[in-house]
């Protein structure tokens, strides 16, 4: 008799635990099963915000999601519980002992008592319908729950303990244990002007260890940090510095440890320093090295250009300063860099008029021993109106993203566009659109991979959340089409929220964080955790003999997780075969 003859298991959740299973659920095949002899059986029970039965009985399945009842006491109170449609099949908890219809697979997008942002997967498989292989040997069984889930995990929180003046314009990144570090500028705190600051977060986003200043050089300003971690658990960030080198704005960096101490000092990255280098970005490589990149005043002959520097893992230069653009007719600035899985490294940036229509997005791939990978590239398909301030980002697979503010193409305003590139630099589709609310202005993004070759964007919205400027955000499955649906980052809407910047952690979940007019002074750096990631079971096995019956213990296919108040539950069942 196979497997799917049994009841498999029995889920019940509530604020707490999500889910957890009866350990002494067993029965032997039945015809029909009357809701007064389930619940007699201890096979229906109503937590506090619900539970559900999955049961099999003669080649069909019913979903029972109790309303919020403390028990089931009669059959008139299971006559109550919703209706639920499974692929434009009725699913009814009988009280009168009728068969159910036959149903094969249950696609959890028909499933209309669960929200969906909890995804899990119980999965039974029975080869061969009858338990047993083509040499009579009875086949192994598994059931195992696997889950994506992209909830905010706590409260907002504020980044900067020292809250004069405006703490503003983040940058985070993921360190390779899980934890995160978050930089920004910080107005007078060292005394003299803008100041870096920074804050390493452990996994569950409590604070490790205090703020501390990043920069040594305290004259002037230093603004605009950039920060990326490292494959061994350092990281490094960089940042502009007035007047640090005689001669405008220099990019200068300083790598630190795991623990927060610093690496070694601080170190001027541009070898060229006549007028402006300014707005860096830095990315991490594979192998432990790392890449700056910055905007150039006149290095090029011809106003702003992109330049960038390579760095082995000891800090130490790594061959000499090179131009990234090959046009140079007016302005290219704002880059941005992103390492690739599989060593290379990809920069993108905005040219003015380089496409006749104002700025476009353009971007350039690299060998991991600096040489060019085939040409400059545009990245923008649509070109008119103007497409700006590019964010890149390398995906698990190998593929990248990137994602850009675009001028009218929604029809109203600016909105947020992404482009995927595969491994060789060729486009993987098309250009797609990332923001769902078009009215006034979605622009500057920020974009991130996630580890299970999900990304996440990032922007900020204008008027969306019915005061100024919030953040919002929209994750997509790696073939760019939108996995579930755009979300507010912000839980303080007041006023204007801005200038996001969002990392993938190692452990699947993301972080977010951003400028916000919400500490009674000025700016201050805010951030919301993702993820909260639903264990993932190990696979069980179980040896099916024919005619006996089965028990799928709680060891077996349980886990506990913690989530907030109303979490909901959203599965789906395939491979089922007929009994």
């Amino acid at each position: 008799m196979p497997i799917s003859d049994y009841i498999p298991s029995f889920f019940s959740f509530d604020k707490n635990t999500l889910p957890t299973v009866d350990p002494s659920v067993q029965s032997k095949r039945k015809e029909s099963y009357s809701s007064r002899q389930l619940a007699k059986a201890g096979l229906i029970f109503a937590g506090t915000v619900g539970s559900f039965l999955v049961l099999k009985t003669t080649g069909s399945f019913a979903l029972v999601s109790s309303l919020l009842k403390s028990k089931v006491e009669s059959d008139s109170e299971l006559a109550e519980d919703r209706v639920t449609r499974v692929d434009d099949k009725t699913l009814v908890p009988t009280h009168d002992g009728s068969i159910m219809p036959r149903v094969d697979s249950l696609d959890s997008s028909k499933l209309t008592d669960f929200k969906d942002r909890h995804l899990n997967d119980l999965e039974i498989i029975d080869k061969n319908e009858d338990g047993l292989d083509k040499s009579g040997v009875p086949q192994k069984t598994y059931a195992k729950r696997s889950s994506s889930d992209y909830d905010p995990k706590g409260t907002e929180f504020q980044v900067n303990t020292y809250i004069t003046d405006d703490q503003w314009r983040p940058s985070v990144a993921g360190l390779s244990d899980g934890k995160f570090v978050v930089t920004w500028s910080s107005d007078w705190q060292d005394g003299s002007g803008y100041g870096i600051y920074g804050q390493i977060y452990n996994t569950d986003g409590s604070k490790y260890s205090s703020e501390f200043q990043v920069n040594t050089y305290t004259l002037s300003s230093q603004e605009t940090p950039s920060v990326a971690g490292l494959s061994d658990g350092r990281f490094v960030v960089t940042w502009l510095s007035f007047g640090q080198d005689g001669s405008g704005c220099g990019v200068y960096g300083q790598m630190f440890n795991l623990n927060g101490s610093k690496y070694s000092s601080e170190f001027q990255v541009n070898t060229y320093i006549t007028n402006d280098q300014q707005y860096p970005s830095v990315a991490g490589l594979s192998d432990g090295r790392f890449v700056v990149t910055w905007t150039s005043s006149g290095q090029d002959g011809n106003r702003h250009g992109i330049y960038g520097q390579m760095y082995n893992t000891d800090g130490t230069e790594y061959l000499s300063e090179f131009q990234v653009n090959t046009y140079t007719i007016h302005d290219q600035y704002c880059p941005s860099v992103a390492g690739l899985s599989d060593g290379k490294f990809v920069v993108t940036w905005m040219s003015f008029d380089q496409d006749g229509y104002w700025d476009g997005v353009y971007g350039q791939m690299y060998n991991a021993n600096g040489s060019k990978f085939l040409s400059e590239f545009q990245v923008n398909t649509y070109t008119v109106g103007g497409q700006s301030h590019p964010s890149a980002a390398s995906l698990s697979d190998g593929k990248f993203v990137v994602t850009w503010s675009s001028g009218g193409q929604d029809g109203d305003g600016y909105g947020i566009y992404g482009q995927i590139f595969n491994v060789d630099g060729t486009r993987y589709l098309s250009e797609f659109q990332v923001n769902t609310y078009t009215p006034s202005d979605q622009d500057y993004t920020s974009v991130t991979g996630l580890s299970d070759n999900k990304f996440v964007v990032t922007w900020q919205s204008n008027g969306q959340d019915g005061d100024g400027y919030g953040i919002y955000g929209q994750i997509f499955n790696v073939d760019g089409t939108k996995y579930l649906s755009e979300f507010q980052v912000n839980t303080y809407t007041i006023s204007r929220q801005a200038d996001s910047s969002v990392a993938g952690l190692s452990d699947g979940k993301f972080v977010v964080t951003w400028s916000s007019v919400q500490d009674e002074s000025g700016y201050g750096t805010y951030g919301q955790l993702f993820g909260n990631v639903i264990p993932i079971l190990n696979n069980n096995f179980l040896i099916i003999n024919e005619d006996e019956t089965v028990l799928i213990t709680n060891s077996m296919l349980s886990a506990t997780d913690v989530d907030d108040d109303n979490a909901s539950l959203t599965f789906n069942i395939s491979n089922v075969q007929n009994g």
